[in-house]
């Protein structure tokens, strides 16, 4: 995090929290002083923070709330419950872009498919797995040196009728958590694509922002019908929530809901492809179901979509109960979604 401070904003009863944001090596003051580099974080109470608010508009508001109080209220960026966890909030400000974290705005979806690749070193054979018309991630058996040149060859894709390429930069390369067969994870931001190459890019993007979950149900006899609703429709849940993983706590911002996936605002934990593990908890002291998920879509600003794998009957009926008790109202709802990324003996193929 950059050195803008947590402007703390209670009326005392968050002196712990203090003790916990400044044990984690973040600076923390009581009133702003001056104006920071970044954006202000005001992290405080409920009724505190939204008065700030009022004053601070420009300011990333987080209210925290106790263990068995209700989501807040209001116009609040996040929330987080009480006790704080000094890796949860960092992994929480990340997200909100308070740390560097990179936001992705364009749509992206999953390829899976050969591909050819120059940079200074050579020709290559890689494997794409991730394409929008602002960029790609391919899959690369030796490393590539960040910031140099690159250009792709794409294949016939989806029915085009000739290949095409296109020239980027590296941004990053990285070891491959998540795919096989290739060790290298490289993400390409596009400097050079020509004008048909990026109108097929276009189309395929917009051929692929169409609703993941199953179509609405055509006519049929009233209790199919009626089950068939419960099947399909999308429950809200527009909240940020604390998710556990074995390297630690992340963050995960929930949109909706339905038998077939799950919805969550844009994260930079996970890419398209990857699996995880999505624990669903919809009322306090259930049982929580667990699933397994895979990133099918990145809809930029829209989110990603998880697609549920291998749901199988029992689940998919306990899942159908938890839809029906979930209550609606977004972030008054009380729900959470915890999600758990899988240990690598745990990919799937």
């Amino acid at each position: 995090m950059d050195d803008t401070p947590i402007w703390l904003v209670d009326d005392g009863e968050l002196e712990e929290v203090r003790g916990v944001l400044q044990s984690a090596g973040l600076r923390v003051e009581r009133e702003p002083q001056r104006a920071g580099p970044g954006r202000p974080v005001l992290l405080g109470s409920v009724a505190r923070v939204a008065d700030r608010r009022h004053q601070q508009p420009d300011a990333l508001a987080i209210a925290v709330v106790g263990a068995d109080e209700r989501p807040p209220r209001g116009d609040f960026d996040a929330w987080i419950r009480r006790p704080v966890h000094p890796k949860a909030l960092g992994v929480l400000l990340d997200a909100l872009g308070q740390e560097g974290g990179e936001r992705r705005w364009a749509p992206r979806v999953a390829v899976g498919a050969a591909v050819r690749t120059w940079t200074r070193h050579g020709f290559r054979r890689s494997s794409l797995v991730a394409l929008s018309v602002g960029g790609c991630r391919v899959l690369s058996e030796t490393p590539v040196e960040v910031g140099g040149r690159m250009i792709l060859w794409l294949p016939r894709l989806f029915g085009w009728r000739w290949p095409c390429t296109a020239v980027g930069r590296v941004l990053r390369c990285e070891p491959n958590v998540w795919e096989r067969p290739a060790p290298h994870s490289v993400s390409l931001a596009f400097t050079s694509v020509s004008l048909p190459a990026r109108r097929r890019l276009h189309a395929l993007l917009e051929h692929h922002r169409g609703a993941l979950m199953a179509p609405a149900a055509r006519a049929r006899p009233q209790a199919e019908a009626k089950r068939e609703r419960r099947q399909v429709e999308r429950q809200p849940f527009d909240r940020r929530v604390i998710a556990h993983r074995a390297d630690g706590p992340a963050v995960l911002v929930g949109r909706d809901l339905s038998v077939g996936g799950l919805r969550i605002e844009p994260t930079s934990d996970l890419d398209v492809g990857s699996f995880v593990q999505v624990a669903l908890h919809v009322k306090p002291g259930t049982t929580p179901l667990v699933v397994g998920a895979r990133v099918a879509r990145d809809d930029g600003e829209a989110g990603l979509v998880l697609q549920f794998e291998n749901l199988d009957g029992r689940r998919r009926e306990y899942l159908d109960k938890m839809l029906e008790d979930l209550p609606s109202g977004g972030a008054t709802a009380g729900g959470q979604i915890l999600c758990e990324l899988a240990p690598a003996g745990e990919r799937k193929p």
